[in-house]
């Protein structure tokens, strides 16, 4: 086989069909079993061909996905019905399960024609990635070494005119002969014995068979929706409930959740959604996710993976498989409102993306919305995780539960542990009455989701700039924290600034330097703690310094200062660096804003009071609340995160004027 033939392959798609395991439907699970593809020679343009079936040869990253392969209507992109799942590799047989949506009236069309006999194949679609001829006497097989399948469908009449319901390929060929040969067995590859079938035969009485079957099927249904009902009959609108369900087709365990929520109180009952209702015993009856939650889900991982916001390989795989992938905005707002079954004949663009945002026929917030909402909120999360912000290694992160002021002692106040004798009582301990406040503070901004950005698929709207101002929330927050150093404000304690003489945690002005470094070390190591009372004196403490904080001006300076094993001494000579590897380099462009040469020291916060970060309720992450627009079509979003920041001691801290 010629190269160019091999290219031409490799960017075609084949089909193949097998016959649907009647035996293995499942009416409440809405499946059926099915063999996809086997090893059984088709005659094609190159010649015949033979799937190999193999682990080697079937290349699984599109059906070994746990949302499996799509579900189509006759190879038709447009026609999604459900999804292949659980396929595997059975000796020579490819198999799969084939799971129909409840969603859509094509999918319960296309499932009420399986359950009635009428759709009795299944067909693959795959791509041949790998091709090898071998001969076998006077034939020449093309066999198929590696390939892919991409989809499957339902197929009233397989496309394989010389095989039947057990085989397809591409649309070419003779005419549908009355009588078929097919293999009797094709578990093996299909080369055992062979039957004659009467095609038309066999499809008259399947189609006889299944239309039995399916009336029998439905009088049980609307039998047990009867018996459901009928003791509440009394009830208002019970009766007119039933009788909905009844004629859209609703299966009977269906019915009966959406009866729970009716008489429950539910004023939007919806098949298939998360239940729960309490009986008189404390009873609860849950669903599991339903179709609702199904979509949210695959619009919000197609909307994230189109807005950069999913970045695991296994994540953005899944998300390729969905039915929404490459979907736009308006798209989707279209999809959402057909699921909703509003009539959209007439409707603009303009209106279809308006009546998107609104729940269908009510005030309250979409579905569709909702997705949005999520999408930026993800997208705010991230921004604001993903700044680069260093305030966290210094600072302690604290709790407030109101925007009262709120005091916090200092913790290296307490008395001194006194030995305690046989015979003494133990002496009470003191606090310095010490103590520094802080207050909660809201920082926030609006922005707008329009109508137009839907028409527009414009996925900056919900994306790069909620990421934006997670970035602004983080942003904020670092600069409350790095304003206590360059402010240097009076503390409450003594009403003297944070950097002073008095409080010993000033170096002598210079740049950065083995000495300059070391000086920090005296002057922390020299800090004692307040007075806890009358005729106590403070405690040596013992601090020592662990964080330099620098201008990015200085950074080079400090990492070669204080991550250098050797330097120069007064000679020239190299020599022991004693600060090498003892502190934490951040630096910081805060700093430099204030002063391109002066630097800090701070201790570990677990060891001394330095600076605290306090949020509300301690949630250190910006929060988004929404709201349908009035004065303008479409959503406002707002951002808001309560934070505060406060010095709680200066004797943790230091500073070094630079030169």
């Amino acid at each position: 086989m010629d190269k160019a033939l091999k290219r031409k392959l490799s960017d075609e798609t084949f089909e193949r069909a097998m016959t649907l395991d009647r035996a293995s439907v499942d009416d409440d699970k809405r499946t059926v079993a099915a063999s996809l593809s086997s090893e059984f020679k088709v005659e094609r343009f190159f010649g015949m061909e033979k799937l190999v079936h193999s682990e080697k040869a079937i290349d699984m990253s599109r059906a070994g996905d746990k949302n499996g392969l799509p579900l189509l209507i006759g190879h038709d992109d447009a026609a999604l019905i459900g999804r292949v799942k659980d396929i595997r590799l059975d000796g020579k047989k490819l198999r799969g399960v084939l799971h129909f949506s409840d969603n859509s009236k094509r999918a319960r069309e296309a499932w009420a024609d399986v359950q009635d006999g009428f759709l009795t194949d299944v067909s693959i679609r795959y791509q041949i990635d790998e091709i090898k001829e071998t001969i076998k006497g006077d034939e020449t097989i093309a066999e198929i070494t590696r390939w892919i399948p991409t989809e499957a469908s339902v197929v009233a009449v397989p496309a394989d005119n010389t095989v039947g319901i057990n085989r397809s390929k591409s649309n070419e060929g003779k005419p549908m002969t009355k009588k078929v040969v097919v293999p009797e067995s094709d578990d093996d590859g299909g080369e055992g014995a062979v039957t004659v079938v009467d095609f038309e035969a066999a499809r008259t009485k399947a189609k006889a068979e299944g239309t039995t079957a399916g009336q029998k099927l439905e009088r049980q249904r609307v039998s047990d929706i009867q018996t459901a009902f009928t003791r509440h009959a009394g009830k208002d609108g019970v009766n007119e409930l039933m009788a909905e369900v009844i004629n859209k087709g609703t299966r009977a365990e269906a019915a009966k959740d959406l009866l729970l929520e009716f008489l429950s109180g539910d004023p939007e009952p919806a098949a298939g959604s998360q239940r729960q209702a309490e009986g008189q015993h404390g009873q609860k009856i849950e669903a599991g996710k339903d179709e609702a939650d199904k979509w949210v889900e695959g619009v919000t991982e197609s909307i994230e993976y189109r807005g950069g916001l999913i970045t695991d390989k296994e994540k953005k795989a899944q998300a390729r498989q969905s039915e929404f992938f490459g979907m736009s905005l308006q798209d989707i707002a279209r999809h959402y409102l057909v699921r909703a079954n509003v009539n959209m004949a007439g409707l603009g663009r303009q209106q279809i993306a308006g009546m998107s945002f609104m729940r269908a026929g009510m005030h309250g917030t979409s579905d569709f919305a909702n997705v949005l909402e999520n999408v930026a909120n993800k997208a705010l999360l991230m921004g604001y995780d993903e700044a680069p912000e260093t305030w966290h290694q210094w600072c302690r992160t604290g709790n407030l539960s109101d925007f009262k002021p709120a005091s916090r002692v200092n913790i290296s106040s307490f008395s001194d542990l006194e030995q305690v004798l046989e015979s003494d009582e133990y002496k009470e301990g003191h606090l310095s009455d010490l103590k520094e406040t802080i207050t909660l503070a809201k920082y926030g901004k609006l922005f707008h989701i329009s109508r137009e950005a839907i028409i527009n698929d414009d996925l900056d709207s919900f994306t790069r700039i909620p990421q934006a101002m997670g970035r602004a929330a983080a942003r904020t927050v670092g600069d409350l924290a790095y304003a206590i150093l360059t402010a240097n404000a009076a503390l409450n304690q003594d009403a003297t600034t944070l950097f002073h003489a008095n409080h010993g945690n000033i170096g002598t002005g210079g740049v950065i330097t083995e000495t300059t470094l070391d000086e920090f070390g005296v002057l922390f190591a020299a800090q004692t703690s307040p007075a806890p009372g009358a005729g106590e004196t403070g405690a040596v403490l013992n601090l020592r310094p662990k964080f330099l904080l620098v201008p990015r001006a200085k950074l080079m300076t400090a990492k070669k200062v204080a991550q250098t094993p050797t330097a120069p001494d007064t000679a020239g000579d190299l020599a022991i660096n004693t600060q090498a590897n003892e502190w934490e380099i951040i630096s910081d462009a805060r700093l430099d804003a204030d002063s391109a040469v002066e630097y800090y020291a701070a201790a570990d916060p677990n060891q001394a009071d330095t600076v605290e970060v306090a949020f509300l309720d301690g949630n250190d992450q910006p929060f988004m609340e929404s709201q349908n627009g009035f004065t303008q079509d479409g959503v406002a979003y707002k951002v808001r995160i309560e934070a505060a920041a406060a010095a709680l001691d200066f004797r943790g801290l230091a500073t070094n004027a630079g030169a």
